[in-house]
């Protein structure tokens, strides 16, 4: 399978770790099939990160609020792997990864949709130094079979920001997270681990 990709971003952030202030903004299509292939789809996305310090300690550690949301369409037929699924860090926390999809057949399996939307709030604090820090966090949204929205997930949660040196800035990131609204065959996990930038 072949695709072409193509993306505008606009970032003024300070930081790519972990920003304080500033917004992300990023488009993006991709072409499946544009040079040869046995499926042939589009995929626009669009996603969008807001950040603000709401209070700066005498230490000068920023507590930090940021918002997300991303959404993104498959115009054409595409196969169940390339499809949309949610569920786990940076999608939404307190369910499994792939946990949250449309479902088919006689073992009601998960088949992937053509819509996502994901939206979420999380709030940073610091704890001890710059190597630890604290979250709490809400994760909406999600995934449709077509450019609809039929039914609406939402977790609430808690975590911790571990910054270990050798790891070039990047978090070790350890979150707790249950589900407020979900469909009956969506699949829960309290917790979630791994590494990454910013919210």
């Amino acid at each position: 399978m072949t695709s072409v990709k193509a993306g505008i971003v606009r970032d003024t952030t300070d930081s790519r770790i972990l920003p304080s202030e500033g917004y992300r903004v990023n488009f993006t299509w991709e072409q499946v099939g544009a040079l040869g292939a046995d499926y042939s789809f589009s995929r626009p996305s669009i996603g969008g990160r807001y950040y603000l310090t709401t209070f700066t300690d005498v230490f000068d550690r920023k507590s930090i609020l940021g918002f997300r949301a991303d959404a993104g369409f498959i115009a054409g037929d595409a196969p169940v792997f390339e499809r949309y699924y949610a569920g786990g860090f940076g999608s939404l926390r307190g369910f499994n990864y792939r946990g949250v999809s449309p479902r088919k057949g006689v073992y009601n399996d998960a088949v992937g949709g053509d819509f996502i939307l994901l939206m979420g709030a999380e709030h940073s604090v610091p704890l001890y130094s710059d190597l630890l820090r604290g979250v709490v966090f809400l994760d909406m949204g999600t995934v449709e079979e077509d450019f609809e929205i039929t039914t609406w997930r939402a977790s609430v949660g808690f975590g911790l920001r571990v910054n270990i040196n050798f790891l070039g800035g990047v978090p070790m990131i350890f979150d707790f997270g249950w589900p407020i609204a979900k469909d009956e065959d969506d699949e829960n996990r309290v917790f979630n681990f791994s590494f990454g930038a910013s919210f």
